[in-house]
């Protein structure tokens, strides 16, 4: 009977145990689990990209203009002084050739000179005729003369042959008739006179002058483009009169255009005439990049900027813009080096470090940076080889020997639709909740009136 009850005993004392166990074990359970994830290191998301070889160099940027050819350049007078009337096209625009730029009128300066022409002629031919008038006078009295001389030697002849005379008058009259002829044999031989002579060269001149201010076009009051271009500059203005041979409006070739960089004088001495640089719009960046040559780099520094000036040539189908802003961007002295993402290197103090990954932990480094451009570095020394993998996003918050894990592609644009839809979710809940509480309000019974105590009964 003893035996009995102690084993009674024994098996309620087993299952109690086992009961407390079991519950203890259910209770302590969570508990356990959150301690030990307690335990557990985090690990940091990361990204990487490798190391690679890449040709780097020193990068030379400097901005400027865009700006004609020097050569390319046409400037447009007229050889007499005119009254600009008006301009027909504007800075800018695009003309082709034999198209009218403007339209002028001669000056009154211009309209004296004219008339004075003509009426240098007209005198002039005036003169003429009163010289040859005078001319034919001359030679009619010449003759006359002749004539005379012949007949007063005749006179004087007989006179001498009836020893009426002597030989003296014989003589004297024989050189005056002498005299008369060669006077006139003269005026035969020359038809002219002296004064025929200067009258005849006066009238030329003034024919010349008049012939060489028609030649000049004063009647024409346009002026066209012999090239096509872009018209650059508007020299002159409306209603202002421009000496002869004056800049009336600039021209340029729109296939001969170039670049003016202005260069910091210890880059300048690193480019050579022949050196590519890439030209981008400063103001436009959707516009395409365009490939230029240096043409030349002056040697003087320019007291203005400090700077010196680099031309820079362009190739002839380049659609930029004249007076627009550009940046410049060269590369010398390029080399094939071991280069990095940018964001792979942070700075820290002093120098440089970056992480890589080993054994699923980060692993810090110290690095020197050489060469770079805008979206790579150059590391120095032998620590780091290439198709080694650094960490480029993520690694901000990392410390020397953190768990790391390395994101899958599309895993952050994952988590940020999933964090998206799960908001849309809970504010899809919150909203349907509000109407509900609103219905149970309005279902729920009104408090029914409590009469007080010992107050009289209503009469039925």
């Amino acid at each position: 009977m003893k035996r009995v009850l102690m084993l009674v005993a024994l098996v309620v004392a087993v299952a109690s145990a086992a009961c407390i166990g079991f519950f203890a074990g259910r209770q302590g359970g969570p508990a356990a689990e959150e301690e030990e994830k307690k335990h557990e290191q985090p690990k940091a998301e990361v990204q990487v990209a490798e190391a690679r070889l890449a040709t780097l160099g020193k990068t030379i940027v400097a901005y400027g203009v865009v700006r004609a050819a020097p050569e390319a350049v046409h400037v447009f007078s007229v050889p007499f002084e005119v009254r600009v009337r008006r301009f027909l096209v504007t800075p800018g625009q695009p003309v082709a050739g034999g198209v009218v730029l403007l339209e002028v009128d001669p000056s009154p300066a211009t309209l004296l000179q004219v008339q004075q022409a003509k009426s240098n002629v007209e005198s002039a031919t005036k003169k003429l005729a009163q010289a040859r008038h005078a001319a034919a006078l001359q030679l009619q009295e010449a003759r006359a003369t002749r004539d005379a001389d012949a007949k007063i030697l005749a006179q004087t002849q007989r006179r001498v042959d009836l020893k009426l005379g002597t030989n003296q008058e014989l003589l004297q009259a024989q050189e005056e008739l002498e005299l008369a002829r060669l006077r006139l044999e003269s005026l035969e031989k020359i038809g002219t006179t002296p004064e025929v002579l200067q009258a005849q060269q006066d009238l030329l001149l003034a024919e010349l002058q008049e012939a060489s201010l028609e030649k000049l076009g004063i009647g024409n009051a346009q002026v066209q483009s012999q090239v096509a271009g872009i018209v650059n500059n508007l020299i002159a203005q409306e209603g202002q009169i421009v000496p002869a041979g004056g800049p009336l409006i600039e021209l340029a070739e729109e296939k001969r255009i170039e670049v003016r960089l202005n260069v910091e004088p210890g880059d300048a001495a690193d480019l050579q005439a022949g050196q590519a640089i890439t030209i981008s719009s400063v103001n436009d960046k959707d516009a395409r990049p365009v490939e230029g040559r240096v043409r030349l780099v002056t040697r003087r520094v320019n007291p203005a900027s400090r700077l010196v000036e680099v031309f820079v040539s362009l190739p002839a189908e380049t659609k930029l813009v004249l007076e627009s802003y550009v940046r410049g961007r060269a590369i010398v002295n390029a080399k094939q080096v071991l280069a990095v993402p940018r964001a792979a290197v942070l700075p820290e103090e002093d120098k440089h470090v970056l992480y890589t990954i080993k054994d699923g932990k980060a692993v810090r480094h110290v690095v020197q940076t050489g060469l770079e451009d805008d979206t790579q570095v150059e590391i120095l020394g032998g620590e780091l080889k290439a198709a080694q993998q650094v960490i480029v996003e993520g690694n901000y918050e990392l410390e020397d020997g953190m768990a790391v894990e390395i994101e899958k592609p599309g895993q952050e644009e994952q988590k940020a639709a999933e964090k998206e839809k799960a908001g849309e979710k809970q504010e899809t809940l919150q909203k349907g909740k509000a109407p509900q509480k609103d219905a149970q309000k309005a279902e729920s019974p009104k408090a029914e009136k409590k009469e007080p105590a010992g107050a009289p009964e209503k009469a039925p």
